[in-house]
């Protein structure tokens, strides 16, 4: 299937919509079971509303990102037959519960590009958490090999559109670094360690390139290496695949704005604007998903307008590229043993 896109993102090893098949299967028999996102699920038991919002229902692959629609050959050739959900807005009111009124509803990466005011194509949102997630808005519903076509945010029924490419374990492989001894404290990540190590945190399989199977290597150990090359290592491969997403996505970026609490390492933020060229910002609290779900309550309740996030970034540091001799060799080599996983 992977021939024919879109049929390519729906039905894959790891597509929403397969797991939808295995969930809605342990469900049969069940009197009026339905199967949806986690959004739905909340909204339902808290409003008795079917509901889910446009970025969580448009990446299930049921649900057309430029329309709304649900995808009629996509549920025919995976036999669904269920209701779809309404598809509201972010900044939606869908209902009460105990008096507590429900105004947004956004999917977590989403959540962090409006925290982050990341709406516009000169800025590209980086998430350092349990995982790094690129997203860049573009003017459109657009498609662009290797990344996901995702729905920022939609708003009075203005959508916002970008891309996605995520590398889905590295701050997973840092907590092993950790559980191995080889990362003692955060404030190891400081230090500056030149080493040709190559470090690639596919723990759980990589996105880009789409290899499901790949696991995490570590090449290029020599007598001399220690513990804080392979910490640089990683830190390294976070930077790479940064640029990587930013060459493919193909569009004018300006800035870099990164949270999670991976990203309150100078050294990480200080490599990734190297390999980029771009200046990274990071607003004094890296918690940009909970903080761009409470920018969104304050819109859905007419106190401020979509357009106006970018004031709301007041509390900013920027961390400007350092010397990286060597750059774009290590660039090469990395992309190189990244494309090697993939068999």
């Amino acid at each position: 299937m992977r021939n024919f896109g879109p049929l390519d993102l729906v039905i894959s090893q790891n597509s929403p919509a397969l797991r939808f098949l295995v969930a809605r299967d342990s469900a049969a028999g069940k009197e009026e079971a339905y199967v949806w996102t986690l959004d739905s699920f909340l909204a339902y038991n808290l409003t008795k509303k079917f509901v889910s919002d446009a970025t969580n229902s448009t990446l299930t692959g049921l649900v057309n990102p430029s329309n709304f629609k649900k995808i009629g050959v996509i549920l025919t050739l995976l036999g669904i037959r269920q209701e779809v959900p309404e598809i509201v807005d972010n900044t939606q009111g869908i209902g009460s519960y105990e008096g507590i009124e429900i105004n947004a509803m956004i999917a977590d990466q989403q959540a962090a590009c409006i925290g982050e005011a990341a709406i516009s194509s000169r800025v590209c949102k980086v998430t350092n958490g349990t995982g790094t997630f690129v997203d860049i808005p573009v003017r459109e519903y657009t498609r662009i090999p290797s990344l996901i076509p995702i729905v920022i945010v939609r708003d009075k029924g203005k959508t916002v559109y970008g891309v996605e490419g995520y590398l889905p374990t590295t701050g997973s492989a840092l907590q092993l670094l950790f559980r191995l001894g080889i990362v003692k404290s955060y404030s190891d990540l400081e230090e500056v360690s030149a080493s040709n190590v190559i470090f690639i945190p596919s723990l759980a399989g990589l996105q880009i390139p789409n290899s499901p199977d790949a696991r995490g290597l570590i090449k290029g150990v020599e007598l001399s290496t220690d513990r804080y090359s392979i910490k640089e290592a990683l830190l390294k491969s976070i930077a790479f695949h940064v640029r990587m997403v930013i060459e493919k996505a193909k569009q004018r970026v300006e800035v870099i704005r990164a949270d999670g609490k991976l990203s309150l390492s100078n050294r990480l933020l200080s490599l990734i604007s190297s390999s980029t060229s771009l200046p990274v910002e990071r607003h004094r609290d890296v918690e940009a998903t909970q903080r761009g779900l409470a920018l969104l309550q304050i819109i859905a309740a007419g106190k401020m307008r979509l357009e106006e996030l970018e004031s709301t970034r007041k509390e900013v540091d920027v961390i400007k590229r350092d010397s990286w001799h060597g750059l774009e060799e290590e660039y090469s080599i990395w992309k190189e043993t990244l494309e090697s996983l993939k068999s």
